[in-house]
Order: structure tokens, then C-alpha cells, then sequence
């Protein structure tokens, strides 16, 4: 695994403790050629704080190769996320922003690319609802079919409905079309469990130790928290680590 390093203005580094684990979690995916969520494609390339670069979603930017095809994930990382269009909720609203940004980004592909946010902690019954949107709208073939389940009659219960009433002036969509692809291409992802004992870090650990002649004194464990410390040296200077 390679790193190049890029001049930018400092935008990462410590306190980040939640990303500088994401991180590492799709760093240890670089290091084993494996799948990472939430795609099914083969990790590539990982890189963070790329904002000096042109991806307007900077936290963390992920490669997939998928059946030949290459794909990026642009991802925000928060360890707690409230999904509100209140406008209080500066992190929700600055997420969102940063969506659209991307869309209307050179390089973006259209149908292919994805972005969206990572967090520890979601309220369930907000994420489940959001999720429903995602999903209604990888399901229709067109924008309007997407929108026909929100028309009197249709499937949508009152949360999506108020779901998607609030978030419509933050998406910019200015069709149908453009409605549906904004949610089919978004993802929220809850990635918990990889703190200090916690059983996804175990399994991480667990696949890293397969990459170690002999598991002595833990180093698989030494391992995943030096893909850490990689993680947050690199904030601070717009790392890309790849894999020849």
C-alpha cells in the first residue's frame, strides 16, 4: 500500500477520534483487496480530507472497483447525527449542502458514484425512515414513480411524507428525476461497534490477523490501531493511500 501525500490547508487531525476509525475500517478493506460497506465492490484507493481537491464531501473519499467498473464514496463522518432539516441542525443542513455540492461537481457520475454520511449514533426511527426514501427511490424505475407513493393513496406513511416535505428545499432537485436520483444515490450508513471492544473492530481485527505470519503479543490488534494513527496523521495533510 502506497500514500501520497497533497498540500492543503489543515482541516483534520486530532479529534477526530470516530473518523480516524472509519478510516482505518476501510483502510484494513485496502490492505485484505476486500469488500467494505455499503458497497459490493473491491476498496481501491482511500483517501481523507479532500476538500483542496474537488470533492466537496472531504471526511473521507473511497474507490470501489465493481466488475471493472470504478466508483467513488464520498462520505461525511459524524459519531452522532440528528436527520432534521431544523434549522439548528447546522451538521444534518451542512451535509446535504455538501450533496449537492458534489452532484453538480466535475467527475461526478451520474447512476454510479455515491455519498452520504457515516455515523455512530442515529436515532433508529429517523435512519429507518430515511432509509425508506433511499430505498423507494432505488426501486423506481423513474422520478415519478418515486413521487407517486407520496400522492394521495400511495405507500408513503406520514414520516416519509414529513421526511421528505422538510428535506425537499435542501436537495435542490428541480424535477422529479432529479428527486429520485439524489435519494437513490445517497447513503446513510451506521457503522457502530468499532470502538475499543467493540464486536465490528473484533472482526476487523480478526480479518487483519490472516495478514500476520504469527499473531504475536497482539499485533493484529497493534495492527488495526496503527491504521488508526495512519488515519489521523494523514487527516492533517489530505492523504490518498492506494494499492498496487
Amino acid at each position: 500500500m502506497t500514500q501520497q501525500a497533497a498540500s492543503t490547508e489543515l482541516t483534520g487531525g486530532v479529534g477526530f477520534t470516530y473518523e480516524d476509525i472509519v478510516v482505518a475500517y476501510y483502510l484494513a478493506a485496502l490492505l485484505r483487496e476486500e469488500l467494505a460497506a455499503p458497497l459490493s465492490g473491491i476498496v481501491k484507493t482511500v483517501a481523507v480530507q479532500q476538500a483542496g481537491h474537488g470533492y466537496p464531501m472531504d471526511d473521507i473519499i473511497v474507490e470501489f472497483d465493481n466488475a471493472g467498473s470504478r466508483l467513488t464514496l464520498s462520505l461525511q463522518a459524524k459519531r452522532k447525527i440528528t436527520i432534521s432539516a431544523a434549522l439548528s441542525n447546522a451538521d444534518f443542513r451542512g451535509i446535504l449542502s455538501r450533496v449537492v455540492a458534489t452532484r453538480a461537481a466535475p467527475g461526478f457520475q451520474d447512476e454510479i458514484d455515491v455519498y452520504g454520511f457515516v455515523g455512530e449514533n442515529i436515532a433508529v426511527d429517523s435512519l429507518r425512515t430515511l432509509q425508506r426514501l433511499i430505498d423507494w427511490a432505488k426501486s423506481s424505475p423513474t422520478g415519478a414513480d418515486f413521487v407517486a407513493r407520496f400522492a394521495t393513496g400511495g405507500t408513503a406513511a406520514e414520516a416519509e411524507r414529513t421526511m421528505r416535505e422538510e428535506l425537499a428545499p435542501l436537495i435542490g432537485a428541480k424535477s422529479e428525476d432529479d428527486e429520485g436520483k439524489f435519494y437513490a444515490q445517497f447513503v446513510a450508513i451506521k457503522l457502530d461497534g468499532l470502538m475499543e471492544g467493540g464486536v465490528r473492530r473484533t472482526e476487523v481485527v480478526n480479518r487483519l490477523q490472516e495478514l500476520i505470519a504469527a499473531n504475536e503479543d497482539g499485533q493484529a490488534v497493534m495492527l488495526f490501531d496503527r491504521l488508526c494513527r495512519i488515519a489521523r496523521d494523514g487527516a492533517g495533510t489530505a492523504r490518498k493511500w492506494t494499492r498496487h
